[in-house]
Order: C-alpha cells, then sequence, then structure tokens
C-alpha cells in the first residue's frame, strides 16, 4: 500500500470514530477505540455484504481453491447443523467463475448441488484457513433472516478474539 492509501484510509477511519492516532516521534500509531464485537457493531454500518450474487453448480472441479462460506463456514464454527449442500465463496472476477455451470436447482432437486457465492472482493485476501473471515461471513449472513443462523452467528462474534 501507498503512504497516500494509508493516510486516506486512516483519516476514513478516524472520521468515522473507529480508531485514534498518536504520535510517537515520526511514528503515528493507530488504535482502535474498541474492541471485539463491540468495535464490530461501531463498524457495521459502513461495512458492505460481499456478496454479488449466487449461483448453484453441480459439478466444481476447482473447490479447493474456494473458501467455504455462507451457513457452510458458520456451522463449521458453531453448533449450527450444515446445511444441505456445501457454499463456497470466490471472486466473481476469478477464472474460475467462467469454468461453473450454472443450474436451477429447482429442476434438480434439493440434493447433489453447490452453492457458489460471487463476492464482490476477493475473500482470499482476509480469510482464515480454509473459510471466510468473521466480518465477511457476518456480513454475508446479514440478510439471513433464520433465527438459528443469527443466534449463532451472535455468539460467534461474542466469542472471537479478536
Amino acid at each position: 500500500m501507498t503512504k497516500t492509501s494509508i493516510t486516506r484510509a486512516s483519516a476514513q477511519l478516524k472520521a468515522m470514530g473507529l480508531i485514534k492516532e498518536e504520535n510517537f516521534g515520526r511514528e503515528i500509531r493507530m488504535t482502535t477505540l474498541a474492541k471485539g464485537k463491540e468495535l464490530f457493531e461501531m463498524a457495521r454500518k459502513y461495512l458492505i455484504n460481499p456478496v454479488q450474487s449466487r449461483i448453484q453448480v453441480t459439478d466444481v472441479k476447482d473447490v479447493e481453491k474456494m473458501l467455504v462460506a455462507g451457513e457452510s463456514a458458520l456451522s463449521m464454527q458453531s453448533m449450527l447443523a450444515a446445511p444441505k449442500h456445501d457454499i463456497y465463496a470466490i471472486y466473481k472476477g476469478d477464472e474460475i467463475v467462467e469454468s461453473l455451470s450454472s443450474i436451477n436447482q429447482q429442476w434438480e432437486g434439493e440434493n447433489g448441488y453447490y452453492e457458489i457465492e460471487l463476492w464482490k472482493y476477493n475473500p482470499k485476501l482476509i480469510a482464515g484457513q480454509s473459510t471466510v473471515d468473521i466480518v465477511s461471513l457476518a456480513m454475508s449472513l446479514s440478510d439471513n433472516e433464520d433465527e438459528r443462523v443469527q443466534g449463532e452467528l451472535e455468539e460467534l462474534l461474542e466469542e472471537y478474539s479478536w
């Protein structure tokens, strides 16, 4: 990142009330004004749902290049039962997307397909091991109205070590 990009980003974060800056000689240290879930709640109004669209596919050749996402990722980190179909995330501009053949799951039945979330940004840039990061996961599930999903997500956010 360039110095200009960092300066611009820090100015925006300060204006949002998320960080403070302290001068130490020629060094400027940025620290958050809150931690954990409190910081997430403060930042939530500035965050976006990373999912551009969702497609269903029956065959995924490069699944190892994708990250576990959605309810599949939440089920790996909580008591939520895994969904009937695996859910993965990939950047919408990734070359793999061109090789995916979308189906209409209504005609294919309930089983035997994968759901692929096409993301507005590359989830691998801030991901953990094999799943999307917790903040992006929370935002991707923000429009999910299932009380079980929201309850497990809330609990995960409480327990997460920020």
